[in-house]
């Protein structure tokens, strides 16, 4: 899958309204491919895409770009590296600052979301994996910092996708993470034989998985307030 920035710059013709897009994404050095680390067995996190967020990560006014990236499952053995790759923005001309900026994750990456988390002005970054989330925050200087366990995130489940919102208006972003389905590599979904017309139909049943995690904002980082039951609060307890 080849990523593009065709749907980013558009025309407008005064004459008729119409609206083309171009694919500028090789001309101004956008190179990303998406790779699901699959090797024709088939497993089920190869079927998932990837997500991408839309940032201004060292606040230059224009928007950069995070894209996530899959990762080796048993079987793949193509000769390349397979990480998260961030690219800067620079009015239109964009450069691969992944390495610079510390961002290259290589777990296997299905989503992304973006925020300032500490009000310091400086866009943060979470990302949801097949594994354990990681949580980059921004130093403001190009580079970011890996404090996914500092600030206490530990969600090793299936994320999927992730929110940054204020939930409790105290003026700081919390964390919503969307968990997917139980699964392990060496591990073969259950399999529920249901009667079809004509014949018994065998279907792989993934069970979903009962924890979805949400973060509060917290004096040192976050604290995790509903792994069970979404809609059970603890009470505002910060000073």
């Amino acid at each position: 899958m080849l990523f593009s920035l065709s749907c980013l710059f558009a025309r407008v013709p005064a004459e008729t309204q119409d609206i083309f897009f171009y694919d500028l994404a090789q001309d101004q050095g956008l190179d990303f491919v998406h790779d699901h680390g699959g090797s024709g067995k088939k497993y089920y996190v190869e079927t998932m895409g990837s997500g991408v967020c839309l940032l201004d990560y060292d606040n230059d006014h224009d928007l950069d770009i995070y894209f996530c990236q899959g990762s080796a499952l048993p079987g793949w053995d193509k000769k390349i590296i397979l990480e998260n790759k961030l690219f800067q923005n620079d009015d239109g001309r964009w450069t691969d600052v992944t390495a610079v900026a510390g961002v290259g994750d290589k777990s296997y990456s299905t989503g992304c979301a973006c925020g300032d988390v500490d009000n310091d002005g400086d866009t943060d970054l979470y990302v949801t994996n097949y594994g354990m989330d990681i949580f980059y925050r921004n130093n403001g200087n190009g580079t970011f910092t890996d404090v996914t366990d500092a600030v206490g995130i530990n969600n090793h489940e299936w994320g999927s996708s992730a929110a940054f919102f204020d939930m409790d208006n105290d003026g700081f972003l919390d964390l919503y993470v969307t968990n997917y389905v139980e699964y392990s590599l060496g591990k073969t979904p259950g399999v529920e034989i249901r009667e079809q017309i004509g014949a018994p139909t065998a279907i792989r049943i993934f069970l979903p998985v009962p924890q979805t995690a949400c973060f509060i904002t917290w004096a040192t980082g976050f604290l995790t307030i509903s792994l069970l039951l979404p809609g059970l609060w603890p009470k505002k307890a910060r000073d």
